[in-house]
């Protein structure tokens, strides 16, 4: 069953990766903007597909989000809202690609602190799984951080403006970067307890799915393909 289920995500994750490829290709040189959930979804189901799982609750736990993220990629689209102008600089795909994998990696780092949440206190492998969501969360402030700069340059050659302090979405993505600084600090300084920092870990999805990816869908309707 493990060797079935792990060639659908690898099957889903090749159809995945080239429909996200036709999506740059059909919107180029418009940046649709509003298409990266669906890259996230991407790069958060090559991390299930080449991550070893520390154990079947791990395993679980990584599809459930997968899942989750695929419905919520499927349902909620803002295809029907206009991409951005035209994009004559590299740094305004970088900006989306990047704050795409940035979100993977949270949701990464989420469900290991879940899966060593649910179990049972004598299984709990602390430093191994403290250092394994560390890690991812290390690697997905690096990719959200290098997206702000890249977003900040893209600004500033297309609108002479760094920042555009009138838009809700630049704002609500400084408060995930934030978060995430503050995570980091408070975990490398071991200022909480490991249970607390796992916590803190699992309410990051919830803080980076709020405020980075809700601005990219729009209201529940179904994918064009359906009647």
């Amino acid at each position: 069953m493990k060797t079935l289920a792990k060639s659908f995500v690898g099957l889903g994750f090749l159809l995945a990766g080239i429909s996200c490829i036709l999506r740059l290709v059909k919107w180029h040189p418009l940046l649709a903007l509003y298409q990266a959930p669906y890259f996230a979804v991407w790069a958060f189901a090559g991390i299930c597909l080449f991550r070893p799982f520390a154990g079947d609750k791990e395993r679980r736990l990584f599809f459930v989000i997968l899942a989750a993220l695929s419905l919520l990629a499927l349902f909620f689209p803002k295809d029907h809202y206009l991409p951005f102008l035209q994009t004559r600089t590299v740094f305004a795909f970088l900006f989306m690609l990047l704050g795409a994998g940035a979100r993977a990696c949270f949701f990464a780092a989420a469900g290991i602190a879940g899966a060593w949440l649910l179990s049972p206190e004598g299984e709990r492998p602390a430093m191994a799984a403290k250092k394994s969501w560390r890690k991812w969360t290390v690697w997905g402030f690096a990719l959200f951080t290098a997206s702000m700069f890249s977003g900040e340059l893209w600004s500033y050659l297309g609108w002479g403006a760094p920042i555009v302090w009138e838009d809700p979405a630049v704002i609500a993505g400084m408060v995930v970067w934030f978060y995430y600084a503050l995570f980091l600090h408070l975990d490398l300084l071991r200022f909480f307890e490991t249970h607390r920092i796992a916590w803190a870990a699992v309410f990051g999805a919830v803080v980076a799915f709020v405020f980075a990816c809700l601005p990219d869908m729009g209201r529940l309707f179904p994918p064009t393909w359906m009647p």
